[in-house]
């Protein structure tokens, strides 16, 4: 069961630890690779990062993110290390971390753009896979022109008088109803994929609000 939410954990947040890896450290693709799998045999694996994360640290993603900046800046004040001479030892590795914040520095915001990009992704294929096993192809076009497509294509939402028009409604509060269906369906799948890290109910409604918050922003 611990290794299944690790799985979970893992699938959830990779693309967001990659970019963040590849932007925020201006890391090469391999480099990226290397990285993320190292730091998930270490810290996620043998270290028990999720049983240790502590709630008054803030919030797990925060946590995690803070984890993985200081595990790189480790990793590389070691590598430049082993390539000094014996004898020349660093005295102040305080200003080794400063040069590498300096030199590594990118827009902070990447690692919380990819982890709600992969968030929506995750739950917009489970709510169409869903909807569509249980006939519901119609309900999630309604959805998806209502409420997806202004949030990933920057449209204005289709009006209730052109969806009633396209699928032969005769009423909005038919249109309502089937947002309001497919709208319950993709709330839960996000908040299952955000329970498999979040600590309590607390954590799940506010990383829902964060993922609103960059919605709104126009993430893209």
């Amino acid at each position: 069961q611990a290794r299944t939410a690790l799985d979970e954990l893992v699938r959830h947040y990779e693309p967001a630890l990659k970019k963040y890896i590849r932007v925020v450290w201006r890391m090469k693709s391999q480099d990226v690779e290397d990285t993320l799998q190292n730091f998930l045999a270490e810290k996620m694996v043998r270290e028990k990062l999720i049983e240790h994360a502590d709630m008054r640290r803030g919030r797990f993603r925060s946590y995690l993110k803070t984890v993985l900046d200081n595990y790189i800046r480790s990793q590389l004040r070691r590598n430049a290390a082993a390539k000094r001479a014996p004898d020349r030892a660093i005295k102040h590795p305080e200003l080794i971390d400063a040069a590498m914040d300096q030199d590594s520095y990118a827009p902070q915001d990447t690692f919380d753009i990819e982890w709600a990009r992969s968030l929506l992704e995750h739950a917009i294929n489970n709510t169409y896979a869903e909807c569509l096993g249980e006939d519901e192809q119609t309900a999630w076009d309604i959805f998806s022109g209502r409420f997806l497509q202004p949030i990933l294509s920057q449209k204005p939402p289709a009006s209730y008088r052109d969806l009633m028009s396209r699928f032969s409604f005769t009423s909005p509060s038919q249109v309502s109803n089937a947002i309001i269906r497919v709208k319950k369906r993709f709330r839960r799948h996000l908040e299952e994929s955000i329970a498999t890290y979040a600590m309590d109910d607390v954590e799940l409604e506010e990383e829902i609000n964060d993922l609103i918050k960059i919605l709104s922003s126009g993430y893209r």
